[in-house]
Formats: structure tokens, sequence, C-alpha cells
């Protein structure tokens, strides 16, 4: 049979007698939800009468003998299971057996609960034990029917043991339930307190006309500097077995404070003996465990079931329904309001779930099922609903719940009017997450993360890089130039970051810059010259309507979309770096965009701000080294006039691909697609920088790359985190898009043809599709075909979708450079043996540092400049008169004599200042 598990939000929230309640429902729906524990209990509290009864006729014929029983049943379960519901139904549950089983349910009479939180300073636990006895027969002797009931013989007697008690404890006072009882643990003849304490008891049993007391203890975990006092008593003066002690709280709790108490015994913190420390802590630990076992016997442990054991089989009443909400459909409904298109795990996994029965029921009381109903076509409910999740995910410190829905809220109030910027969004802006000192509860360290995803593991590699005695096998970083530029990326980070800022959110790595995923300014130049007219995808529009084609400069529009320069440099240079952080806030905002909204401005922003992910917008007024100049103008970049014309050709076509997928934009509210983008960006920006540094920089792929392939690869990444996003249960998740061979990515049928990953994401979901045209299908469609993919995109003769290689990225090395380039034949002057013997030696000296240069002219003068040995060493050492150095060509590969060279030049710019 199916149990039911009802969570009925239409009582009070004080209410908490489950168990009357309980017995008035069917046998498969529950309303308390341990009835399991419930079972247990009864089956121990009868198992406890039985030796009440068994001790009270031991005693009968020998008043001086006393019993020990170890007779505590502990009720634990994790904070929030409902332990102290747990007890304060304990008496009900008992009731209810008793009833059923038409039982005497008196023999068993409950006390109050003692809970040691409310102990004041100077209380001691056995004296409210005691107290709360006696109060107990002082209301019935006080009562009517108590008065006549009770034999004068059997008042006499419980005072007279009552009397002996307080005598025992060193108090002629009368006694009122608190005086002369604080001397209890303290008392010289422990035997004889225990059997007064024994005769009290059952005295007061006698009056009671009960068979056994049941004393339910609160909170004792919660108590935490009475624990042990609380847990001792209950060992000591607790074991009569007419005291049945139902104690609640954390095992691991108790075990921590105990631990702690006889740490304190067993060895000092001070002392100077590491092998009696060691020892101690063992002691220590042993004899926590005996202690507890005695005390809490393990077939006396009750385990209140977690929420995680309850839900699935879980049902919510409301107020304004007669049926119930099963709390899978809840859940449901959760996931389509806050996490829309997201099914993936590692999404849904770490929502901010209630974690126990107290949570879940606070829960579902601020975000109510009929709420989440109602705000499939009410906004305001949709938007209370949000604010409301906000305060949750604040409460349970989850991190990237609270940015996503932050984002939501600043979008739900952004103007019309105001221009769109992403770092105005909390989830992609990682300074705003660190500014959040009032949720001092943020814990993922950034730079730290940073520098990680750099190789820099610990401190000391970084000092090892900055001595130049860095060691890898990795490709990437075994590039010649990896002094120069890494140590430039991290002196970025370092002067935007802390170590000690913190982030709520994981973020992804920064997008750092590398010579070899850049573009020269030849390159440049050559691109505004031959990047040709392109025409826009509105031709059929503009020939319906009969005005002009939109034309705009495809690479100038590429470079200012997927590149940027415009930084300080100790050379002046502007090399154009890609970055993929500007195309990634168009596809957003393209996405988030209001109806009606003019979008004009916002892409202006969008084009003329950094990159808002890239490393040199974490630090905008820091220099780097940069490279050497090449020797030509400055490249013209587009006017004004051509910025806004690729602003127009932007607008278009964006407008134009919303109202192809029009449904999508109509069927949902789009703001609530943060966190399916949250997803992606942190996916996205982690699996690009995974390929440029492990894929790209140091492998032979750099050699054929064009700007058009890195936004190809960028496409494939971007698609595949949608995908991934929206696959329920396990997808694919080795990375996309990485293979060397450029011609595979360049034609999308190859690509098809020969990839694994996307290919089997996209076979997943689509086997998930629950419709053909659902929001999920929508969505991945409009994706897809976004104008910033489209545009590279052309149609061979044979009809095949590919990609025309545009603007080469990477250096110019010079031995490559044709006018440099001399054949076999030249008679360039040849430098004496033994100088460049004497100039290899010098090289090998300081080969550390040297070994991470390359032979090149541009490299070796980098290197130079920064070792004024080596100046000082070609004046002292290596200048000779005979020796016409000017003569000397730079050869390929030949580092010792280019060395010579370089050495020279720079010498006789010394000379002439």
């Amino acid at each position: 049979m199916t149990i039911k598990y009802i969570l009925d939000l239409t009582k009070e929230e004080y209410r908490d007698d489950f168990v009357t309640v309980n017995d008035q429902l069917e046998d498969d729906e529950k309303e308390f939800w341990q009835y399991e524990a419930r079972d247990k209990l009864v089956e121990k509290l009868n198992l406890f009468v039985d030796d009440a009864k068994k001790y009270k006729q031991a005693r009968s014929t020998n008043k001086s003998k006393t019993w020990l029983s170890h007779n505590a049943i502990l009720v634990t379960g994790q904070r929030g299971t409902g332990k102290t519901v747990f007890l304060r139904n304990c008496k009900a549950m008992w009731d209810v057996y008793c009833n059923k089983a038409k039982k005497n349910h008196t023999e068993i009479h409950f006390l109050e609960a003692i809970d040691p939180t409310m102990l004041i300073e100077q209380d001691n636990f056995a004296n409210v034990v005691i107290a709360q006895i006696y109060s107990e027969v002082e209301f019935k002797l006080n009562s009517d029917m108590g008065s006549f009931a009770v034999k004068e013989e059997i008042k006499s007697d419980f005072y007279k043991k009552l009397k002996m008690l307080a005598d025992a404890l060193g108090k002629k006072e009368e006694f009122d339930g608190c005086s002369g009882i604080d001397k209890v643990l303290r008392y010289k003849s422990g035997i004889n307190l225990e059997r007064y304490f024994h005769d009290f008891v059952e005295s007061a049993i006698q009056i009671l006309d009960t068979e056994s007391f049941a004393l339910p203890i609160d909170d004792v975990d919660m108590a935490l500097d009475r624990a042990y006092e609380v847990v001792d008593d209950v060992r000591r003066l607790l074991g009569c077995p007419y005291i049945i002690p139902i104690v609640s709280g954390d095992y691991s709790l108790y075990e921590q404070m105990v631990n702690i108490h006889f740490d304190e015994k067993a060895y000092r913190d001070k002392t100077k003996n590491c092998e009696q420390t060691v020892k101690g802590m063992s002691l220590s630990k042993n004899l926590t465990d005996a202690y507890l076992t005695k005390v809490f016997p393990n077939q006396m442990r009750i385990t209140l079931l977690p929420v995680g054991y309850i839900s699935p089989m879980l049902f919510i009443k409301t107020s304004d329904r007669v049926t119930v909400y099963p709390y899978r459909e809840y859940l449901e409904a959760l996931y389509n309001q806050f996490y829309p298109l997201c099914s993936n795990d590692n999404i849904l996994k770490s929502w901010p779930k209630p974690s126990s029965a107290r949570e879940l029921t606070q829960f579902t009381r601020a975000i109510l099922p009929i709420d989440l109903e109602l705000a499939k076509n009410n906004e305001k409910t949709s938007y209370k609903l949000w604010k409301s999740f906000i305060n949750w995910a604040e409460q349970k410190q989850n991190g990237q719940a609270y940015v996503d829905v932050e984002s939501f809220l600043t979008l739900k109030n952004r103007s019309l009017n105001d221009n769109f910027n992403i770092l105005d969004l909390i989830s992609f802006n990682p300074k705003v997450q660190i500014k959040n000192k009032h949720l001092n509860w943020a814990d993922k360290s950034f730079l730290h993360s940073q520098l990680y995803s750099l190789g820099i593991e610990d401190n000391s590699k970084l000092i090892e890089l900055r001595g130049r005695r860095f060691r890898t096998t990795q490709p990437w970083r075994k590039s010649q130039d990896m002094n120069t530029w890494l140590l430039d990326n991290i002196s970025l980070l370092e002067f935007g970051f802390k170590y000690d800022d913190k982030t709520l959110a994981s973020l992804p790595p920064l997008e750092f810059y590398h010579l070899d995923s850049m573009v020269t300014q030849k390159e440049i130049k050559k691109a505004y010259e031959s990047g040709g007219d392109f025409l826009s995808d509105s031709m059929d529009e503009t020939k319906r309507t009969g005005s002009a084609p939109l034309m705009c400069n495809l690479n100038g529009l590429l470079l200012d979309i997927y590149t940027y320069g415009d930084l300080y440099s100790t050379l002046g240079n502007s090399y154009q770096y890609f970055f993929i952080s500007r195309a990634f806030e168009l596809i957003v905002y393209s996405f988030l965009m209001k109806d009606n909204e003019k979008i004009q401005s916002s892409l202006i922003g969008i084009l003329n701000r950094r990159p808002f992910y890239s490393i040199f917008n974490v630090a905008p007024t820091k220099s780097i080294a940069g490279g050497n100049d090449e020797g030509i103008d400055n490249v013209t970049k587009p006017n004004t006039a051509n910025v806004v014309n690729y602003v127009i050709f932007l607008e278009q076509n964006i407008l134009n691909w919303r109202k192809a997928h029009r449904k999508l934009f109509e069927s949902m509210d789009t703001e609530k697609l943060i966190p399916i983008f949250s997803f992606i960006f942190n996916k996205t920006f982690t699996a690009f920088h995974l390929f440029k540094f492990e894929n790209y920089i140091g492998q032979d792929t750099v050699k054929n790359e064009y700007l058009t392939d890195h936004i190809r690869r960028f496409e494939l990444i971007t698609v595949n985190a949608a995908y991934t996003a929206m696959i329920s249960g396990e997808s694919i998740d080795a990375n996309v898009g990485i293979t060397p061979n450029q011609e595979t990515i360049r034609n999308k049928q190859l690509f098809e043809s020969r990839d694994r990953t996307l290919s089997r994401n996209m076979t997943r979901f689509k086997s998930q599709l629950k419709e053909t045209h659902c929001v999920e299908k929508q969505f991945i469609d409009a994706l897809e075909s976004h104008p910033l993919f489209e545009m590279i995109k052309c149609k061979s003769e044979k009809g095949e979708v590919t990609i025309e290689p545009r603007i080469k990225l990477g250096r110019t090395v010079e031995t490559d450079s044709p006018e440099k380039n001399k054949t076999p034949n030249s008679k360039n002057y040849q430098l004496p043996s033994s100088l460049i013997q004497k100039v290899n030696d010098y090289l090998r000296e300081y080969s550390d540092y040297y070994d991470t240069f390359k032979a090149t002219k541009r490299e070796l003068i980098e290197a130079v400049e920064s070792d004024s040995l080596a100046r000082a060493y070609f004046r002292n050492d290596l200048e000779n008169s005979n020796i016409p150095f000017e003569k000397v060509k730079i050869i390929g590969g030949n580092k010792a004599n280019n060395f010579i060279k370089v050495l020279y030049e720079l010498h006789q710019k010394e000379q002439t200042k």
C-alpha cells in the first residue's frame, strides 16, 4: 500500500497535534510523517512499562535494593527533521495506541517536556526533573478529586520520602521544587541518594496511580554548554526504572560535546609531551563511544526519516482547494517558474531545496502551489514569487540562485529607455558579487580560481614563474613567450582583484589574452581593405518595399564584435585580441530585450565597451608589456559612420530574427532565461578557455586558424552548452569544436558526420521532447540560427553550408616573412665560430632565462631589454672593431647569431643617445 504524507497548510502554524488529527484520516494518509518511528516508540514504551512493573514487584520485598536501567530513548535526526514535534506528540501516540489496543494508557504518566536551552544559569538539570515530579503530585493532591482519593498515610509517606531526599541533599528548608537540589551531583553518599530518589519516585507513582514516568527532554544538542550535564544526569539519576527519558537531538552533536568534556580530562592543551597528547585524544574518543553506547543503547535509538525520503510521497493541502497537490507536480511547477528550459541535473540539483521538514514547511508556505499555478498567467504573482525566492536563496546561502534571481529582478525593473549592459546583471559580474558585503557568506575565491585556470596551483608556482624557472609539460605553457603573456595576465588579475575576494557563485575563467589568438596590424589593414560588402538578411524585405538593401563590411563588423586592442602597452602597440564576450552579450541581449525597445544605443554601447569578461576589462588602466611594433603605420579604423552602419545592420538582422522566432518570445517571459544563460555562460567560457589553452596555443592548430574558425568554435560550444542545459539526466560533457583540422568545422555537413559530442547531445535532447514545437525546441532553433552565427556562413555550389576563412589569427614570424627570408645562396656575413661558441656558453649559463625565448629577433629584443648583464657583456666581451656587425643577418633558429645581432643594434641605439 502506498502511503500518502500530507502537508496541511490550512492549519495554523503553531498546531502540532498531528497524531490526533492523523487518527481521523484514511489508513494510507499520514499527516504525522514519522509513523514508523511512532511504532518503534510505542514498542519501547510497552517494554519499559513491563520493566517498571517488575521492578516495583522486586522492590516490594527489598526496599533497600536499587537498580539502574539504561532505558533512555534517543530520538535522533538531522536538524529540522521534526524531533520537537515528535516529542510533543509522544503522549498522543501512546493514547492512540492504548485506545486501539484496549490498554490502560495511565500506565505511563507523561511529564511536561523539558527544554535544557530554557534553563537559567543557576539551574541544575536534576533540580528541574525532581521539581517536575513534585509539581505533578502537588497538582493532584490539591485537586478536588485528589484530596479525597489519596489516603492520608500515602500522602504522609510521600512527604516523608521528600524530607529524606532533602536531608540527604544537606538542606533543612522546606522543599519548594528547587531548594537544596543543587547539590545532587556533589553529595558524598551517592548510594543513599540514589535509594532516596527511587523511594521518592515510587511514592509519587503510587499517588498518581501509574506505573512509570515518561520524561521528554528536548533540544539537548542545542544547549551545547549544558549537553554533557544533561546526558550525565540521564545516566546517573534518571537510570531509575520508573522513569523513561525520551531525549531528542542530533547524535553527532552529542558525540562532539561529550568528546570535548573527556578531552579536557584526558590531556591538557598546553602539554609539550606529544605522545601524551596523542594517547589522551585516543582515550577521549574511546571513552566517548563507550559512554554514549551505555547511555543511549543502539536498540533504543529512533531515527526520524529525512525529508528526502518523505517528499516523493508528499501531498500538499491548501486552503482554497479540496484536492491536494502532489509534491512532484509542485516541484515541476517550481522549475517551470524559476528554471525554465533547465532540465540538466547540474542545474536542478543545486537549487536551494529544503533540507529538513521544518524548511519544507516554511518553503511551501512562502511559495504556495496555488501561486505557482496563478503565476503562469499573472505577471504580478510571478514577480511576487521571485521576490520570495530571493529571500529563500539568501536564507539557504545559495549564491547561484541568489544572483540569478537578482538579475531577473534587475531586468524586470529595467526601463525601455535604459541601455542594456550585461554587467548590470550580477550573474555575469564578479566585481558586483564581491561588493555584496552584506551577504557575508560568499565563499568562492575568485582570484585563486582564475590563477588555477592559468596553471598556477599555489604561490610557489607563482614565485617560480616570476623567477623565470617555471617548468611544465603542457604545450600551451611551454611556449617560449610564456613568461611575458602569462605574467601580464597575472599582473592584470592582481591589479583588479584581491586574494580575499569572494564571489557568491562559481564563475568561469576570464578571457585571457595571448598573441596566438590575436590579429596583427597588417592583417587588420588587409581585412578592412578586402572586407567587401555583405548583403543583409533583409534582402527579401528590401525588394518588397523597394528600399535600398543594407550593406556592411563583414570583416570590419567581425573585428568590432570579436576583437579588442585599445589597451595600454609599454611599447605603444595595439594588437587586436580575440574575445567572445561582446558576441555573448549581443546574444543574451537579443533574447532578453523588451518588445518595442529602441536597441541602437544599447548595441553601440556593447560595441564600444571593452569585452565585459575580458582580462582587460577587470583592470582597464593597467599597462601590459605587449609585443614589438610591426613597423607599419597605425591602421585607420572605421569611422563613426561605419560603426553606426554596423549597428544598423545588427539591429535589422536581430529584429528580423526575433520576428522569425516570435512564437518563442510570445510564449514566455524572457527574463526567466537568466538561469539557462548563467549555465551557458559558465559552460561556454570554461570550454572556450580549455580549447584556447589546451588545444590551440602551443599546438599546430595555430598555423591555419582564422578569426572565422574561432567564431565557429564559439558557436559550436555555445549551442552544445544550450543542449546540455535542456537534457534531463546525463549529457555528454566532452568539449566540442576542438579539432585541429579547420576544414572539419568550416563545413557543416563534414562536421556533423565526424562529430560525436554535439551530435549525441542533440540526439538525447530530441528523444526527450514532449512536443515537436515545444518551447525548448523553439529556443534551440532560435539560438542555432542567430545572426551572429549565420553572418559568416554561405552555401557552396553543392548546397553545403560552409564558412569562408576570414582574417588570419596569430603573430607574424619574422623568418616566415618572404621579404626577410634569404635563399640558401644568399651571401650573408657569418660570425666567427669562436664568437658563436662564446655566446652559446653565455646562453647556457643563463639557460633558465633564455630557454623561455625563441630564436627570433622580436623575442630576443624582449629578453635582452630585461637583461642589463647582457648589454654589459657585449661591451666588455664581444665588441670588436674588426667584426662588421652591421652585415650580420637574422638566421632562423640560430639563437647565438641572432642574440649577437640584437645586442649590437641595442648597443648602437645607446651610443646615439
